[in-house]
């Protein structure tokens, strides 16, 4: 409560940075979100709607939406796994911590638990402070070209909104839900037949170039690896 207390009555210019300085290298409470998205053009239609499940424990990140999902796992001493999974074609891809390294992926930990790196937090400035049942802080400014609004709950270290407009359109992700244990269900280890999953060694992807399964879904999931979830 005194941590809390603290960031919300810190001066403007302080609160994100004090944000973003004091959630690097600290481990957060677990937490299990349901965040529901949607694109609006720039004539104001909805285009796209989805959910996107966040589940953050100690040692494991787990994200999904649609028949993709994403594991993170961290080892003792600090070296972190990935693993796709592709739940419609039933295939996992497997990154080690050596092939993470090799392909230059450099893993910020608090950033894959945060859903947005601290270092984007830390150029949004703080509007005002709303207190219902629970505190938010709402944040507001500019990052590549769009401007950016999101209502940051600092006890849970969480998102409860992401708004981000463009030329194009707008992007909302809207908490819906919050849990502290995944319900049942969520996590695609528990709706998926994992074990019978196909699974291929991120570093034998390059010997897999005539395999029109494995080329389908990289074309069709080009994202960087390791960057924050909704930055």
């Amino acid at each position: 409560m005194q941590r809390l207390c603290m960031l919300l009555t810190l001066s403007f210019g302080l609160v994100t940075t004090s944000l973003a300085a004091n959630e690097v290298g600290t481990d957060k409470k677990p937490i299990a979100a349901l965040y529901e998205t949607s694109y609006t053009d720039s004539d104001g239609r909805v285009v796209e709607r989805g959910r996107w499940y966040f589940v953050r424990q100690r040692d494991r990140i787990e994200t999904a939406s649609g028949d993709h999902a994403e594991v993170w796992e961290r080892y003792a001493g600090g070296q972190v796994s990935l693993r796709r999974l592709f739940g419609d074609h039933e295939i996992a891809i497997e990154y080690s911590p050596g092939e993470l390294a090799a392909r230059g992926v450099v893993v910020a930990w608090e950033a894959l638990g945060s859903v947005i790196a601290p270092k984007a937090l830390a150029r949004l400035k703080e509007v005002k402070t709303i207190e219902n049942d629970r505190a938010v802080l709402v944040l507001k400014g500019q990052l590549n070209g769009e401007d950016v609004e999101i209502r940051w709950l600092p006890r849970e270290h969480v998102p409860a909104l992401v708004k981000r407009t463009g030329p194009y359109g707008t992007f909302t992700m809207r908490l819906a839900e919050a849990h502290s244990t995944p319900p049942r269900g969520w996590l695609p280890s528990s709706r998926w037949p994992i074990g019978n999953f196909r699974t291929v060694d991120a570093a034998d992807l390059g010997d897999l170039e005539h395999d029109p399964e494995i080329q389908r879904l990289m074309r069709a999931n080009t994202g960087g690896i390791g960057e924050p979830h909704a930055h």
